[in-house]
């Protein structure tokens, strides 16, 4: 009877088919990935501001710093990204009104955008330098831009790569973190194929909102709001309420403060 068992089951053993070899290594290098992913975002320690005096900021490592080009001024001390911006980039919006950008971002961002050869939402955008020469570079060369260091220099611009410049006036202002291409492109200007650690996980197929040309009303709008003092947003979401939702309205507190 024993015998009659143990035959059985070296039987089933036998036949039972193994799991491809391949099929494992995918599910181990995706759930390999999965815990990178939140071990980067555990390490990014975004701390949830309950408001904006000058001793919550010190107190939770925060400062005051260089505007981002949507207005903001708050940083994180270690890595100087916008404290607003992150929460946009976490909200997974990436927009651009040429029009909507801080008066000392403007001008350059339509410099940068003369260099790429805009296109649909799912294709590589390529950047065209004006230099012949510029293919033999392996990447892109560093562009003049602001960058949360413009402010602590004795010039308007910093050197920057060109890619970080594009996500940080469609995405937002990340500090000195970096930014990849999903798309593994190093000449694709196109900020849906960019991520940085803050949006790594999250893949968007198309823009909340994109205007590129001059607006003169909407220039217009942003003059006045100096006078009245309004956050960019507020121009932004007035003309597309319908596509795009608030940043500040999304509680990310309990994500990342443990809460």
């Amino acid at each position: 009877m024993r015998s009659t068992a143990l035959q059985l089951i070296y039987i089933e053993n036998k036949v039972r088919p193994e799991t491809p070899k391949s099929a494992l290594t995918m599910a181990n290098t995706l759930t390999n990935r999965k815990k990178r992913a939140k071990d980067i975002l555990d390490g990014l320690n975004f701390r949830y501001l309950p408001d904006e005096k000058d001793e919550t900021l010190e107190a939770l490592g925060y400062y005051r710093g260089f505007s981002c080009p949507f207005g903001h001024q708050i940083r994180d001390k270690k890595n100087h990204w916008c404290y607003h911006c992150v929460r946009r980039i976490q909200g997974n919006i990436c927009g651009l009104d040429i029009n909507y950008l801080h008066n000392i971002y403007q001008q350059d961002a339509r410099e940068v955008l003369s260099l790429i050869e805009v296109g649909k939402p799912n294709e590589c955008w390529p950047i065209r330098l004006e230099d012949d020469s510029y293919r033999e570079y392996k990447t892109p060369k560093r562009i003049n831009f602001p960058s949360y260091r413009t402010g602590q220099m004795d010039r308007r611009t910093d050197k920057v790569g060109i890619h970080k410049a594009i996500y940080t006036f469609t995405w937002g202002d990340v500090g000195s973190m970096r930014v990849s291409r999903r798309c593994r492109n190093k000449w694709c200007g196109n900020p849906l194929h960019m991520c940085s650690s803050w949006n790594r996980a999250d893949v968007l197929k198309d823009f909340h909102y994109l205007d590129l040309e001059l607006n003169p009303k909407k220039l217009l709008l942003m003059a006045k709001r100096h006078r009245h003092n309004l956050p960019i947003e507020d121009l932004i979401a007035l003309s597309y309420r319908p596509t795009i939702a608030s940043p500040q309205s999304v509680d990310i507190s309990q994500k990342y403060n443990g809460e």
